[in-house]
């Protein structure tokens, strides 16, 4: 199903690569970092627990919650609900994988000209 690819790495095979890194086309690999909790986080937490509202979920876990897991379990969430997410295809406690599901936001931003842009916040509004 996987075409033979190695899902398992060690913290050592891991510790000089970047947080998120591709592996071949058609995977990602994302490993756990420190995390930095701000003011922001917190009054993010506090918002969301106030108004239940889920553009406002906490992005960041308090210090107890696995970072890698509540992020995977976010990603399964949402693609229980039909929300178009990468698949999570293997996940441990230090990194998980998803599949690569071709350009990023950032990409398609960056790539696109002024019109486009333009048309695409109108379209929105």
């Amino acid at each position: 199903m996987y075409e033979n690819i190695q899902f398992i790495y060690t913290k050592e095979e891991l510790k000089n690569k970047p947080r998120v890194f591709k592996i071949n086309d058609k995977y990602y690999l994302k490993q756990d970092n420190e995390r930095k909790l701000h003011t922001g986080h917190r009054l993010q937490k506090l918002l969301y627990m106030i108004t239940k509202n889920p553009i406002i979920y906490p992005t960041v876990p308090s210090r107890k919650t696995n970072l890698v897991l509540f992020e995977s379990e976010i990603l399964e969430k949402m693609a229980k609900e039909g929300i178009n997410v990468p698949k999570v295809v293997y996940k441990t406690e230090n990194y998980y994988i998803m599949e690569n599901t071709g350009k990023t936001f950032v990409e398609i931003i960056e790539r696109a000209n002024d019109k486009m842009k333009e048309d695409a916040l109108v379209k929105k509004l």
